[in-house]
């Protein structure tokens, strides 16, 4: 990869960007970049730990979690295997 190609990707951002990461996934990978704010190339390489937000215990993210994630006989989630390397693909 060469510094002009860096460039454009660097300059990929919201809708852009979310339609780069679909094309590469799917819409369930997407809502995940999007509840967490990551929203350009910079923050998705900043990101650590993209199914971490499952953690969290908040009723906006009740939805999502039933969807991305398989609900485990002890109450815990885990993200759904598949979208988790989706996720690491990014």
């Amino acid at each position: 990869m060469n510094n002009n190609d860096f460039c454009e990707i660097s300059n990929i951002k919201f809708n852009d960007f979310y339609d780069l990461i679909q094309e590469m996934t799917s819409d369930i990978e997407v809502e995940i970049l999007k509840a967490q704010g990551i929203n350009n190339v910079f923050a998705l390489l900043r990101a650590k730990d993209l199914d971490s937000i499952f953690q969290i215990d908040c009723e906006e993210l009740d939805d999502l979690k039933k969807r991305a994630c398989l609900k485990l006989k002890s109450g815990e989630y885990i993200i759904r295997p598949a979208i988790k390397e989706n996720l690491d693909y990014c």
